[in-house]
């Protein structure tokens, strides 16, 4: 969990802008945050891809339902950006490079945008770790049907930091420092969380972590089942389904 006394960055900041990408990590993450840093202002961004454009409405509805139970914590309107990826590669090598990785490029070009133009000091990620090994194993994490395999750079060690940080500076070339609490943690702490909220009937729900096409996924209305993201919520939630209806919905 946050400590919002962890130390001077996180005690003294005022603005602090949080990756919104519609999966469960990412909303509890923000409810929390709302919750042990009400007097903090909250900057939400999200993107997303043209190839798999119904994300961006999961992400619609954690907001909303965030800001509707934090009235008194002031979190700024929901903005968006849309990008095209070339290639999606969640298969590089244990030394991750955010250069190589279409996707990366995209949000690191949106966001010092939103940077630049809000200056806040600090960005939430709700980056986990790994599951351990033999659960990647038991749920074929490791074996790619269409959508990469489990991502190395979630368990790999950092030494200039120590192992698995939680804190990375202006690794982007931007000056916001990267915070992500739960970096040592796999998604059963994202669940306990969500129970520790009671939020696991209301919130949960609205979340997708699917990665699948829109073939796969009847545009993005239940999950492909065969992405490394399904199998990873599948075993951590004992479901991978979400309940959003989005029949009507505009893209922003």
């Amino acid at each position: 969990m946050i400590d919002p006394n962890l130390n001077e960055m996180i005690k003294n900041t005022k603005k602090i802008a949080v990756m919104l990408s519609g999966g469960a990590d990412s909303a509890i993450l923000f409810y929390h945050a709302c919750d042990v840093m009400s007097d903090k202002t909250f900057y939400p961004f999200s993107g997303y891809d043209t190839r798999r454009p119904d994300s961006i409405f999961y992400a619609m509805a954690v907001y909303k339902f965030i800001k509707e139970n934090y009235p008194n914590v002031n979190i700024m309107p929901h903005h968006t950006f849309v990008y095209t990826t070339v290639k999606a590669d969640y298969t590089q090598g244990k030394k991750w490079d955010w250069k190589k990785d279409s996707k990366s490029v995209a949000h690191h070009k949106a966001e010092k945008l939103y940077w630049e133009e809000h200056q806040y000091n600090v960005c939430l990620s709700g980056m986990t770790s790994n599951p351990p090994e033999e659960t990647i194993k038991e749920f074929k994490m490791d074996i790619d049907e269409g959508h990469g395999v489990i991502e190395p750079r979630r368990s790999e060690k950092r030494t200039e930091w120590g192992d698995r940080a939680p804190w990375h500076k202006d690794i982007k070339n931007y000056r916001a420092v990267v915070y992500k609490p739960w970096v040592n943690k796999d998604k059963s702490y994202v669940k306990m969380m969500y129970e520790k909220y009671d939020v696991l009937d209301t919130l949960f729900p609205l979340t997708a972590s699917c990665i699948g096409w829109s073939w796969e996924t009847d545009n993005g209305r239940h999950p492909c089942r065969i992405c490394v993201w399904c199998k990873e919520r599948l075993w951590a939630f004992g479901s991978d389904d979400f309940l959003l209806d989005h029949e009507g919905w505009e893209f922003p």
